[in-house]
């Protein structure tokens, strides 16, 4: 993820990391805390990006998340910097994130849009050794089909979410699951029907 911005606290025992800006996700603000480590000559190593934020452990496969807490996002061509010429037209195939209000609108509705086929939304990690059913909301105009998978470079498939949605509101699409009985995962949303589009991600 190129062009992270940020700085470094310690809290007790833990250092931390905070990046302000995600450029190469959004062309707007985001803002996140990850875990900093050591390795044996007390050098830093570089934090992992996940969903989880400073809770330390997995998130539970339970209620619901909002998609804004991705913390992998890219299109079928991969990833890209935004502080290059003309990113708008140049990253024009690429899922962002955005919402449907104004910048500190504390109602607005914050989500992914604009994924198109190979696209990839990226969520660690997850504990779903409990959960039976995962839902997605969708709206856009769209037929085809979204893989749950589990990791983010294997891209282990346990599920698929046929989506079909023509009328631009919000739908909510359901599969049921069997009980992980690995905790520890990291959840990728990867769109790989061809001819279609799904606007926005909730």
């Amino acid at each position: 993820m190129p062009a992270n911005e940020g700085q470094m606290i310690r809290a007790g025992e833990e250092s931390y990391t905070g990046n302000v800006a995600l450029w190469s996700l959004t062309p707007g603000s985001t803002y996140n805390a990850y875990v900093m480590t050591t390795d044996e000559n007390g050098n830093f190593k570089q934090a992992e990006m996940t969903s989880c934020g400073l809770n330390g452990y997995p998130l539970k496969g339970e209620g619901r998340y909002k998609a804004r807490i991705a913390c992998n996002l890219w299109s079928k061509d991969g990833t890209g910097r935004y502080d290059c010429g003309n990113p708008k037209k140049r990253y024009a195939d690429h899922p962002y994130f955005t919402q449907d209000g104004k910048d500190g609108d504390q109602e607005a509705r914050q989500y992914i849009a604009n994924m198109r086929d190979g696209s990839v939304a990226g969520f660690k990690y997850f504990d779903l050794s409990q959960t039976s059913e995962i839902t997605i909301f969708v709206r856009g105009d769209a037929k085809g089909i979204i893989s749950i998978c589990g990791g983010i470079k294997e891209r282990k498939r346990f599920a698929e979410i046929i989506v079909d949605c023509r009328d631009g509101g919000w739908e909510s699409y359901s599969i049921r699951i069997r009980s992980r009985e690995k905790k520890r995962r990291s959840i990728s949303n990867l769109v790989e029907r061809e001819k279609w589009i799904l606007r926005n991600l909730l």
